[in-house]
């Protein structure tokens, strides 16, 4: 069924143009699970209709212009930022997803960037692999994106849940640019008089390694923070998370540990820029790691190629196009080649804690400036 969801998100988004610079979505590997991920019982059968709550955003914040516009009738083209919080899960779902990422909690682990996250949840759940490929769900995130989206290819990167453990006193996930294309992140916890672990997105469009380290060394104008605050659990933030640094701040004091899950999407654009990346840092074992990026790469190049065999004529293509289209995807193919055998480093950085109090360079040679 998930090679016919693209042409309904096609018109769900209001794309007229046929879709021939697109993939169609990636199967997810259900026969061929990691050994190191084994499938459990789940107490949980997803289900759209029971499990989801989709509600659309009154505006979503312009990449372009950095402002809320209307998100009904908005202009074609417009790169969104983010959006929301909305309501993107029922009640029942609320219980539903909680419980699911609870039986799973066993598998969390610290990284450089977090203090405590979960990934690969997809490889063992027959309820997560169902709702990530659902074509409500899928049609619903699309049309927020205003184009195609598909289930991230990675099983790695697909869910994340990230855990803030009150009075931890360290960002819940520091300053950073995600290594996909878009992201909702779920609230799976009781946020009742919580104080801190809030979203805040810098609004500036900035991208890449060189990105992070211009911020690392000359800190963050706080003028260009934006906080963005849930009202309960069960709804979520949407969010171009490759182009806008974001972060959640440390959870000072809460009911539970602040849960968030963050879904992700790919791109089936074969001839855009990919921001899909690794996270070596995140711990994901090699073998999993080498194999996802070897199937993406593997996935868009082809697509690219099959749109000169069935997309193309004499006609209406020079030789000069024809030569181009392959030079780029071998190209292409060479640095995932890279990046599969640790000869290229993907890996985009993040930016330290306290640079968001720097003034203007003040953070260069590590100094920091309180405003």
């Amino acid at each position: 069924m998930i090679d016919q969801i693209l042409f309904v998100l096609s018109i769900t988004c209001g794309l007229t143009t046929a879709l021939k610079h697109h993939a169609t979505c990636m199967n997810f590997p259900s026969e061929r699970i990691p050994a190191s991920y084994p499938m459990e019982d789940e107490a949980y059968v997803f289900d759209a209709n029971k499990h989801l709550r989709l509600e659309e955003p009154a505006t979503v914040f312009d990449l372009a212009s950095f402002k809320d516009i209307p998100h009904t009738n908005r202009p074609s083209g417009t790169e969104v930022a983010f959006a929301g919080p909305v309501h993107v899960l029922s009640e029942e779902g609320f219980k539903a997803f909680r419980a699911i990422t609870d039986q799973y909690r066993k598998g969390a682990k610290r990284s450089h960037r977090q203090p405590s996250s979960n990934r690969g949840i997809p490889y063992r759940s027959k309820f997560i692999q169902d709702f990530v490929s659902d074509p409500t769900w899928l049609a619903y995130a699309s049309k927020l994106a205003g184009r195609p989206l598909c289930p991230h290819s990675f099983g790695m990167h697909a869910i994340q849940v990230n855990y803030g453990k009150p009075g931890l006193k360290e960002a819940v996930d520091k300053w950073h640019l995600d290594s996909v294309d878009f992201v909702m992140v779920i609230l799976l916890s009781d946020i009742t008089d919580m104080v801190g672990g809030e979203l805040q997105v810098y609004t500036r469009n900035m991208s890449g390694p060189e990105a992070a380290a211009e911020l690392n060394k000359k800190g963050m104008d706080p003028e260009h923070i934006r906080t963005v605050s849930y009202d309960t659990g069960g709804m979520g933030i949407f969010c171009q998370g490759s182009r806008i640094f974001h972060r959640v701040s440390p959870v000072q004091s809460a009911r539970e540990d602040r849960i968030s899950m963050v879904v992700s999407f790919s791109s089936p654009e074969v001839f855009g820029e990919d921001r899909t990346r690794t996270t070596k840092f995140s711990g994901d074992p090699d073998n999993i790691v080498a194999w996802e990026m070897a199937k993406h790469v593997a996935w868009k190049a082809s697509h690219r190629l099959n749109y000169i065999v069935e997309h193309t004529s004499a006609d209406d293509t020079s030789k000069e196009e024809f030569a181009k289209i392959l030079e780029d995807t071998a190209a292409y193919l060479t640095r995932g080649a890279g990046i599969v055998a640790d000869k290229i480093d993907d890996h985009i950085g993040h930016v330290e804690e306290g640079k968001e109090k720097c003034a203007n360079d003040s953070c260069e040679n590590g100094g920091k400036t309180e405003l």
